[in-house]
């Protein structure tokens, strides 16, 4: 879902946190870290995003935060 809102043409930044997140989703998918672990590590990771100065594209960081938050809500 996350890696959906990033294209090729999308800056480094986008998928970065992309690859970060789905990084985390698989950890949490083998069992590696908890939910709770999962949904906090999200939430940082979402935090982090928005206060990133170099993610100057605010539709896609704005997108890609709501993304990490809804999913980390949905845990």
């Amino acid at each position: 879902m996350i890696r959906d809102l990033v294209s090729a043409e999308s800056p480094d930044w986008a998928h970065r946190v992309a690859d970060t997140a789905a990084e985390l989703e698989t950890l949490y998918e083998s069992g590696d870290i908890s939910a709770d672990e999962y949904r906090e590590l999200l939430t940082d990771l979402a935090r982090t995003l928005e206060l990133d100065e170099h993610a100057d594209n605010m539709d896609l960081k704005s997108s890609l935060v709501s993304a990490i938050s809804n999913t980390a809500a949905v845990l």
